[in-house]
């Protein structure tokens, strides 16, 4: 499940607790509404939020998966606003002398009647991570957090830059449709039925700061300003 927020760390107490001089009144606020941010999505790995891993299914073969030549997305939805920030890739290929900071291709489309659309984003990218899962390898890219609105269908793929990356599909996924949307280098040529595309999309959840976050800042920050209204208006 998509968490819910992130918890705001216990340095925000100890803020609170030992700045008291009036002048600092401006930086307690500044402070709490910093530590506040935390709600917000990191560019980071985080927990996985949609998972087509190879464990869901079935192998259904491996295709070549080049940029500029036949590459793949699939498609994915959430039931609620959802910030992405990473895209475990799989393949059969050890791509382990592959990497660089721009070896990869990451491309997000928006849908249209059922078939990618616009491109939303786009990056090339260099994995950060490596590992073996159901005999494959898994490589982890990060990207800049993107938010994937509630009940909306997106399109989403990784290609090797002037390399094949091999795409792994899978058959036998709950709920897949067998079938990746296929490309020749960024133009869509067809949908095609070889399996669904092994991949799993981490994140850092809900978009909206749940209600008790807000409650905790406004009953902080409000407080302070209302303290230091009265200071000046003594002052004066």
């Amino acid at each position: 499940m998509p968490l819910s927020g992130t918890p705001i760390p216990s340095a925000f107490f100890v803020s609170i607790k030992y700045i008291t001089p009036m002048k600092s009144l401006f930086t307690q606020a500044a402070i709490v509404a910093v530590l506040l941010s935390g709600i917000s999505p990191l560019a980071k790995a985080g927990p996985i939020v949609f998972n087509q891993g190879p464990l869901t299914g079935t192998y259904g073969g491996s295709w070549e998966n080049v940029t500029a030549e036949q590459n793949f997305a699939d498609k994915v939805s959430f039931q609620a606003n959802t910030w992405v920030t990473g895209y475990n890739y799989f393949t059969n290929y050890n791509l382990s002398a592959d990497n660089g900071n721009s070896a990869f291709y990451l491309k997000l489309y928006s849908d249209s009647k059922g078939l990618p659309g616009a491109l939303l984003y786009s990056a090339d990218l260099g994995f950060t991570s490596s590992w073996v899962e159901g005999g494959d390898n898994g490589y982890h890219f990060d990207f800049a957090p993107q938010l994937f609105s509630a009940d909306t269908t997106y399109w989403i793929g990784v290609s090797g830059n002037g390399f094949d990356a091999a795409q792994i599909s899978l058959v036998n996924v709950a709920g897949g449709d067998v079938a990746m949307a296929q490309f020749a280098g960024s133009d869509f040529t067809q949908m095609a039925g070889v399996g669904d595309q092994a991949f799993q999309l981490t994140g850092e959840g809900a978009a909206v700061p749940d209600s008790g976050s807000t409650l905790i800042f406004l009953s902080v920050v409000l407080p302070l300003l209302a303290v230091l209204r009265k200071r000046l208006l003594k002052s004066a």
